[in-house]
């Protein structure tokens, strides 16, 4: 009994121990959005090399980074060290205008790009991150998953600043909604036996924890208790029209073209309830919307859909985009959410919009 009770004793000690060498290989950075294992090759920049470092780095303009790894016994001068090279570079940046843009919303819009597209974004990428560097060699750009996200990567042979061997290096950009992190990760190609092994560790056990923004947000309709969904957390409402009648409300998301459409809501509350014309305001509301469909010059446009069912008016229509030649949809769904509130909705969208576009239309009671 008394060596089965040592043998558990032991069992737990192991395990304790076990849990203990693991969180030393566990580092944290950003808040604890970015969590990844240091390979035994590298080390955190630190201490007095980490300040001179700094010093120079002001001077060349590449200051900023919220973690560097280098070879490890480089923060102690260590002279065999001082002689070879690797750097693995984090940086995080916040741009709240982005917010919307989330990282599957960037997978998805990213296929989108013809190649012509995706080669004119990547010179963009190659110039902003490249531009102070001389390259001899571009080896490789494209997409990756990188800690469970989407990634834009560029792969380059630049020359070594103190002429010891052409560096290998590449720069990732995982953008997360408001929160983009650049990585950037390079070493000697004389040295890649060492050091791209500590480089691939790096990157298996990197990990993102970013809350981004829902792709859609609760709104209430004005003038009811009632509440639809929408790509913005805060519309702003311009009244068009306040008389006797009512007030006539609508709120235009024009900025969504990287998540595939462009929507608005109009608003109509009425003063006196409407039963009796709640089965004509729909119906003028699409003659409305047909007759700007069928005077507008749309490129190859088609009508799919014109009709009042069920006290709902449906448009719907496509042509296509004369840059692109990319197929676009136009949506029209007009109706009331009671006797006092008639909506108009209103889309132009691609194809791969059309589930999120559904799930704001069924959020107002109504089938797509």
């Amino acid at each position: 009994m008394g060596e089965d009770v040592m043998k558990r004793l032991l069992c737990t000690i192991l395990f304790l121990s076990l849990l203990a060498c693991s969180s030393i290989f566990a580092y944290s950075i950003c808040d604890g959005q970015v969590t990844f294992s240091i390979p035994s090759e590298l080390e955190v920049q630190s201490g007095v090399y980490k300040e001179i470092n700094e010093l120079f780095a002001q001077n060349l303009e590449r200051s900023g980074y919220d973690c560097v790894l280098q070879q490890k016994g480089l923060n102690d001068f260590d002279p065999d060290a001082m002689g070879r090279y690797c750097r693995i570079l984090i940086r995080r940046m916040i741009d709240s205008s982005a917010a919307i843009l989330t990282n599957e919303l960037y997978r998805d819009m990213f296929g989108l790009f013809s190649k012509t597209e995706q080669k004119d974004f990547f010179d963009e990428f190659f110039d902003a991150l490249m531009g102070r560097l001389v390259i001899n060699e571009i080896r490789d750009y494209g997409t990756c998953d990188i800690g469970g996200k989407f990634a834009i990567y560029y792969g380059v042979v630049r020359e070594s600043v103190s002429d010891q061997g052409d560096v290998l290096l590449y720069s990732c950009m995982i953008p997360c909604g408001e929160t983009i992190f650049t990585i950037e990760a390079a070493y000697r190609i004389s040295e890649e036996k060492r050091f791209a092994p500590a480089v691939k560790q790096f990157f298996d056990t990197l990990q993102f924890n970013v809350s981004e923004a829902e792709y859609l947000s609760s709104v209430k309709i004005p003038g009811t208790a009632r509440s639809f969904l929408w790509p913005e957390a805060n519309p702003s409402w311009t009244v068009t029209a306040k008389d006797s009648f009512g007030t006539s409300r609508v709120a235009i998301s024009d900025q969504l073209l990287m998540r595939g459409y462009l929507a608005s809501v109009g608003v109509a509350t009425f003063n006196k309830a409407q039963t009796t014309y709640r089965s004509v305001y729909p119906g003028t509301l699409l003659n409305n919307g047909y007759k700007t469909y069928s005077q507008s010059a749309l490129p190859g446009k088609k009508l799919l859909e014109n009709k009042t069912s069920n006290g709902v008016g449906s448009l719907r229509y496509s042509y296509r985009d004369s840059s692109s030649g990319i197929t676009v949809y136009g949506l029209g769904k007009y109706f009331f959410v009671d006797d006092y509130t008639l909506i108009s909705l209103e889309f132009e969208y691609l194809d791969e919009a059309l589930d999120e576009i559904k799930e704001i239309i069924k959020s107002f009671g109504i089938n797509y």
